[in-house]
C-alpha cells in the first residue's frame, strides 16, 4: 500500500478519462487504485484547504464540445448520486474578475504536472446499454465500473549532466551522439 500522502499539502488535480505525458512527474512515481470513500475524502480535503484544481482535455465551454460536457455532467452525476462526490463544470473553470464582465475559462489538463507533493487523480469508468430514446440506442455510464486511479511522485531524478528547466523543449536543444568507431 502506497504511504498515506493526505496529510502532505500539495494541490490536488482531477481529471475525468484522461492523462497526458506533461503531467507525469520528473523522475519515478506511483500509480494505486484509490477507494471511492477515500477519493471523496481527499476531494473534500483538498477543497476545504483550496488545494483542489480539476482539469479537462476538453474546452467544456466550446458550442461544439456538447457531448463531451453532457458527458462530464453525467460523470457528475453518477459520482454525486452513488459515491456522495460532489464535483460540477463550475470545479473545472476558472473566473477571471480583471475586467468589468467575467471571462471564464476551463482549467486545461495539458498545464499540469505532478511535482513534489502534488497528487492526480483520474476518474474511469465504461459504459452500457440503457433505455432506447426515440429508437436509439442510449449509452449511460454503468456506476459499477467507476474506478479512481491516484498518481504521485515518489522522488526527483538524479540528473548529472542535464538541467531540470520549465522551459518548453525543443528538438533542437538536443545534440545527437555521434556513434563509436569501430576498431
Amino acid at each position: 500500500m502506497p504511504t498515506d500522502r493526505s496529510t502532505i499539502p500539495g494541490k490536488l488535480f482531477v481529471s475525468f478519462w484522461n492523462i497526458c505525458l506533461d503531467n507525469m512527474p520528473e523522475g519515478t512515481f506511483t500509480r494505486y487504485r484509490v477507494a471511492p470513500d477515500d477519493a471523496r475524502l481527499c476531494i473534500e480535503q483538498a477543497r476545504q484547504e483550496e488545494r483542489l484544481l480539476c482539469v479537462s482535455e476538453d474546452d467544456l465551454l466550446a458550442p461544439y464540445h456538447q457531448r463531451e460536457r453532457k458527458n462530464h455532467a453525467a460523470l457528475c452525476g453518477v459520482l454525486e448520486g452513488h459515491f456522495g462526490i460532489a464535483l460540477s463544470l463550475k470545479d473545472f473553470v476558472s473566473q477571471d474578475e480583471a475586467e468589468d464582465d467575467a471571462l471564464y475559462s476551463v482549467n486545461p489538463l495539458n498545464c499540469v504536472r505532478v511535482r513534489h507533493h502534488d497528487r492526480l487523480l483520474i476518474v474511469t469508468c465504461c459504459y452500457r446499454l440503457g433505455e432506447k430514446d426515440e429508437g436509439r440506442p442510449v449509452f449511460e455510464i454503468d456506476p459499477a465500473t467507476v474506478e479512481f486511479h491516484m498518481i504521485a511522485a515518489t522522488s526527483t531524478p538524479r540528473h548529472t549532466k542535464a538541467v531540470i528547466t520549465d522551459a518548453p523543449v525543443h528538438q533542437a536543444n538536443f545534440r545527437r551522439a555521434r556513434p563509436a568507431r569501430r576498431r
